[in-house]
């Protein structure tokens, strides 16, 4: 188990991902994901989404904390529209590869409400 002093060294960067073992690296990213879902978050968004998601998924490209899917709390953003349906997550790509990887799972998605 991380202690609070090694969290406070993942997000100040004094100690880098890559020097994180695996399981110190899962539970850093619940941790930090949970603390921010609680509007507390220890890390910026960008840090968040160019650094530590970026070295679980090449570690770990089908862990399933990347696939969880999340409800927003109500009030989360004021800048948030409830929308009548969910919406699909893009998965934060930044890329074209991970745009067509998502367009694919989009399809797919898709190809299986028309079967049913």
């Amino acid at each position: 188990m991380l202690s609070r002093k090694k969290i406070q060294e993942i997000a100040n960067q004094i100690i880098l991902v890559d020097n994180l073992s695996n399981n110190e690296l899962v539970e850093f990213c619940e941790f930090a994901n949970q603390k921010y879902r609680n509007g507390n978050p220890i890390i910026s968004d960008e840090n968040y989404d160019f650094i530590i998601i970026p070295e679980l998924k090449k570690r770990f490209p089908y862990h399933p904390f990347l696939k969880k899917i999340e409800a927003e709390i109500e009030g989360f953003s004021e800048e948030k529209i409830k929308l009548p349906e969910k919406m699909l997550s893009t998965d934060k790509a930044y890329s074209w590869e991970e745009i067509n990887k998502w367009l694919e799972e989009l399809l797919s998605f898709q190809k299986k409400l028309i079967i049913l």
